[in-house]
């Protein structure tokens, strides 16, 4: 309860409980000559109990506050004793005057310390060096950092303990029937935090909008606006969640290839081909989706040279990771082929600045709204990551044939990366060290004869390609033919497979005694 001591000399010292339940003191002076130690006690009390609920004080309450000191309502206003419409207006009309400094050169100065959404909202702004995606995820942590600690909350007041708060807030569960996307309005502060009263989010995704939090008051301490940063000793770091794993087998990638081609009602499926082709370049080419899907272009698909260039909007801001080349695995080439001759049906473009995939958007949202329907049409039950999951196995796939370092060039990442998130023990392992085959082994390759691209704009983007300059290989450098020192020619033996005896000379060449 709000505490009220006299200095003397018409001073006092008051004592409340701010809207986010910190203990907060203000010293100010000449309250009113009218009123008595009881009176400013009832009236701080009644601002005090206006704070907790989040309402505005009474008539009579606001119009004493309109009678003190333009300096003692601007301190009640930036300590939080005051807050809403009253505060806005007092701020406002205690502005310091421009210039007051004597700095012709100083402008305009603040209205007084800076809110929290204030600043995150200008931070935002000023940050035009950003992709979409990111100021979008940057967003979203401002909107639920404002909806917990309110509109008014300085920056300077919010403590390591309120980022503690606020990351169990956002972990809690959310009340039955609430959307993710539902306001919620934060506990009372001091009180018992209700079961079912939060954000619902997991671990990794409360640590990825701490990390974000924690990029805010960064900022703000480089602009030597605060000198501590309550969110330092946040765990920010993604860590490897086991239980999202999914394996998606070859058998699951069959039956969704080929219900992507039709409707429950058996009708032929709009753009099927574009849906089987979104699949399969997740599924078996091990691209990022949307973000790499997004800028693949006719002129990317190499057919001659058996190479796919994908351009990496996620991983662009490191030195030469700004394009990487995946291989035209057999899945990838049907479903190329087929999407093209799709496209040329539609009569869309085919040249080498037209897109590949027409149904990608940004956000990515309706694509994996649309792949839940046609996996629940599947008669599957959709897979906790819907896209991550297609690559990760892939490239579990490929670790079992390719060397890791080739591996994560196809797929964009670092052997770190995808031994930590990507790679999976599969039931297919335990199978194979019990003595069983593998399901590769049981299930029969594709077909190396596949159809190209049939339409005569195909055949000029067959001819476009063949015209690039080929990558440089480093085994074009190689020389298949080994040659041995004339001195060791008995070691030649060692080359054939016909080898039966080691030869009586060592391979080390010979040297005088």
């Amino acid at each position: 309860m709000a505490s009220l001591t006299d200095l003397g000399k018409s001073r006092w010292l008051i004592r409340f409980i701010d809207a986010a339940g910190s203990r907060r003191t203000i010293r100010a002076s000449h309250l009113g000559t009218r009123e008595t130690t009881e009176s400013l006690r009832l009236k701080l009390a009644h601002l005090e109990e206006a704070l907790r609920e989040g309402g505005q004080p009474a008539a009579d309450v606001a119009e004493w506050i309109n009678r003190l000191a333009p300096a003692t309502r601007r301190r009640f206003a930036e300590a939080g004793l005051v807050i809403g419409e009253l505060a806005d207006i007092i701020l406002n009309t205690t502005r310091p005057q421009d210039g007051a400094t004597g700095d012709p050169k100083a402008g305009k100065k603040p209205a007084g310390p800076i809110t929290l959404a204030a600043f995150i909202e200008d931070y935002i702004a000023t940050r035009t060096d950003i992709k979409a995606i990111t100021r979008h995820h940057l967003d979203e942590v401002r909107r639920r950092l404002v909806e917990y600690f309110g509109p008014r909350r300085l920056l300077r007041d919010v403590t390591a303990r309120d980022a503690d708060a606020w990351r169990a807030w956002l972990k809690a569960p959310r009340l039955p029937g609430s959307k993710q996307t539902d306001p919620v309005k934060p506990p009372a502060p001091n009180s018992q935090r209700a079961p079912g009263h939060g954000r619902g989010l997991g671990e990794n995704t409360a640590r990825r909008w701490c990390g974000r939090a924690r990029q805010f008051f960064r900022a703000a301490i480089r602009a030597r606006l605060i000198t501590e940063n309550p969110f330092a000793d946040q765990k920010v770091a993604v860590q490897a969640n086991k239980a999202r794993e999914f394996f998606v087998s070859r058998k699951i990638a069959d039956v969704i290839m080929a219900t992507c081609l039709k409707l429950p009602d058996g009708r032929p499926r709009n753009n099927a081909m574009q849906w089987r082709l979104v699949f399969a370049l997740a599924r078996f080419g091990g691209l990022r989706c949307p973000s790499e899907m997004q800028p693949l272009t006719w002129g990317d698909v190499y057919w001659d040279q058996g190479k796919l260039r994908v351009r990496s909007p996620k991983t662009e801001h490191h030195d030469g990771h700004g394009e990487r080349w995946v291989p035209l695995f057999p899945e990838l080439r049907v479903a190329l082929a087929a999407a093209l001759d799709e496209s040329v049906d539609a009569g869309r473009g085919t040249e080498a600045a037209d897109p590949v995939i027409v149904i990608c958007t940004e956000s990515g949202a309706n694509l994996r709204t649309h792949f839940h329907r046609i996996i629940l049409q599947a008669g599957l039950t959709p897979w906790p990551k819907t896209f991550q999951n297609l690559r990760s196995t892939r490239e579990t796939e490929l670790a079992e044939s390719y060397p890791i370092h080739v591996v994560t060039a196809w797929l964009g990442n670092s052997p770190t990366v995808a031994m930590k998130h990507y790679l999976q023990v599969t039931e297919d392992h335990f199978a194979r060290a019990g003595g069983a085959k593998s399901a590769a082994e049981e299930t029969p390759a594709p077909a190396e004869n596949h159809p190209e691209p049939s339409s005569p704009q195909a055949g000029a983007l067959q001819k476009r390609s063949i015209s690039r300059q080929p990558m440089p290989l480093a085994a074009d450098a190689c020389d298949p033919t080994p040659h041995f020192p004339a001195e060791n020619d008995s070691s030649q033996v060692l080359a054939s497979q016909c080898v039966t005896e080691i030869p009586p000379r060592g391979f080390e060449p010979l040297f005088p005694d």
